[in-house]
């Protein structure tokens, strides 16, 4: 077994079981993400969480250590889709590809992979990460917020679903989100 970081919704029934959780995006008082640590088999199942209890308050740092260690080295490939000139990066298929967003040196090769100083990334649901260049046409953008759109839905029915925003990326670090509206659609003006 090993122990890996695992992106939740803020509304995820564990947070309030004691699980070991620090927040990813949003504030202490009103999370939007958190990163909560579990223990996975070969097969990537989750066997358990970690608890605030079990490790006791001098253990969590060598936890969160350790998972983001495996993180590091956890092996999933950025799928390329050509749109003409234009990329548009996906990972899926693993149970963990969302997480890949936690993981600097992942985001990194995101970005030389897309050609772009700056990326947006879709973590709507588990297993899935979709990124494009920030700077691309219209035609990206709205397929990005198709997919996203697609892939919240589908987490919805699995309550698989992570954060229905999308994430600005700059140097492998999330700096910043891009809230979407109710109905799916994107405005030029948002994504500027």
């Amino acid at each position: 077994m090993r122990l890996l970081p695992v992106l939740k919704p803020n509304d995820w029934p564990g947070i309030d079981s004691g699980v070991l959780a620090h927040v990813w995006e949003g504030t202490t008082d009103k999370p939007a993400v958190v990163v909560v640590y579990a223990e996975v088999n070969d097969d990537e199942q989750v066997i358990d969480y970690v608890t605030e209890a079990e490790i006791g308050a001098s253990q969590g740092d060598g936890v969160v250590r350790q998972a983001f260690l495996n993180l590091e080295h956890y092996h999933t490939d950025f799928e390329v889709v050509e749109f003409g000139s234009e990329r548009v990066l996906v990972a899926a298929g693993r149970q963990f590809g969302a997480e890949r967003a936690l993981c600097q040196s992942h985001m990194l090769r995101a970005h030389d992979k897309l050609g772009a100083p700056q990326i947006v990334v879709s973590i709507a649901r588990r297993g899935l990460l979709l990124a494009a260049p920030y700077e691309c046409s219209e035609e990206v953008k709205q397929t990005i917020v198709k997919l996203h759109n697609e892939a919240w839905s589908e987490g919805a029915s699995t309550m698989e679903q992570i954060i229905n925003e999308l994430i600005v990326f700059e140097g492998g670090r999330k700096v910043r989100t891009i809230p979407l509206p109710p109905t799916g659609d994107l405005p030029s003006l948002l994504w500027i």
